[in-house]
């Protein structure tokens, strides 16, 4: 009761979590006050130089991450920050409460971006984390994205709290954590359908991170991806890293989904690039990749490992941007 007071008070939180953050780094053991003292309230967050605000209410995984661990995803974000200076639009599927969006509207201002979020107590905190960085470049739809038009079942936490795993794949996320789940009805569309009219180019980018759903999106997305060509950034998860974290998925999800999400891109001329924290590495296949962020490009760069210094001339060379 007392750390819940302590911490769910946006004026007494602030102070505290700074004090933590300041010494965790050189107390080891303080590492595990960063989750039991989560954030709460409005908080900043500067990356790589760019700063934006996010609200917590001791419930947003990512935002507590990268307050109190600089190196959060740096190489995804140090990447969505060189591919998004090229781009008219940044199509993020898979928003969650908006760190990515919001990161990309703050780098470029120039920037559309498309956000898509179809869990309803993520799409409300992304509406206000938007609204506290005052941000007018950002159009939301809450709908998940698939293979087809079509009313979808959605699994959520049963309380209906935010969560960085809520997924269309029923399987998956109920053998990721050791909670209730419930199911919802959400609108799945596709892609292709919503932008067969937007002049998406191979100069801009779609995120992806739908939670093991990511072969259902990219199979509704066939035709942007052959006639449009936009650079796609995507979390591919390997059955077998998952299921010795997680055994109780062992059977329950597509052991193939990796490979054929990797084909896929193949077939299409794609060629794919893991995300490491300071380059880009060509690779000619998925399985036995650790990492789990990748970059795919209708066409190759011109050498097989890139700095981050290096893609934007990289990348006109190859007439990605015109």
């Amino acid at each position: 009761m007392l750390k819940k007071i302590l911490r769910d008070n946006a004026a007494i939180n602030l102070p505290i979590r700074k004090i933590i953050r300041a010494i965790h780094t050189f107390v080891t053991p303080l590492d595990r006050l960063t989750s039991l003292y989560r954030v709460y309230g409005v908080v900043n967050l500067n990356i790589l130089d760019v700063s934006f605000n996010m609200y917590s209410k001791s419930d947003d995984h990512i935002v507590n991450e990268i307050f109190y661990f600089s190196d959060y995803e740096k190489s995804e974000f140090r990447l969505i920050k060189e591919l998004t200076k090229m781009s008219k639009y940044f199509i993020d599927v898979g928003a969650n409460t908006g760190v990515f969006s919001i990161f990309a509207a703050a780098s470029n201002p120039t920037l559309s971006i498309i956000s898509f979020e179809p869990h309803p107590g993520n799409f409300k905190r992304l509406i206000t984390n938007i609204a506290l960085n005052k941000l007018q470049n950002i159009t939301l739809y809450q709908n998940a994205l698939g293979s087809s038009t079509k009313d979808l079942e959605f699994t959520i936490p049963s309380d209906e709290s935010i969560s960085t795993t809520a997924s269309a794949n029923e399987n998956y996320v109920k053998n990721f954590h050791d909670i209730s789940y419930c199911s919802i009805a959400v609108k799945q569309r596709t892609i292709d359908e919503l932008f067969v009219s937007l002049p998406l180019t191979s100069g801009d980018t779609i995120k992806l991170d739908v939670e093991y759903y990511e072969l259902e999106v990219l199979k509704g997305a066939r035709s942007t991806l052959a006639n449009k060509r936009p650079m796609v950034m995507i979390e591919i998860l390997q059955y077998e890293i998952l299921i010795k974290q997680f055994p109780a998925m062992g059977g329950k999800i597509n052991e193939n989904h990796a490979d054929e999400v990797f084909e896929l891109f193949h077939d299409l001329g794609y060629h794919g690039y893991s995300i490491g924290l300071s380059k880009l590495e060509y690779i000619t296949r998925i399985k036995g990749q650790t990492n789990r962020n990748f970059l795919f490009l209708s066409r190759k760069l011109s050498q097989n490992t890139v700095s981050y210094g290096q893609i934007e001339s990289e990348l006109i060379q190859a007439n990605r941007v015109t």
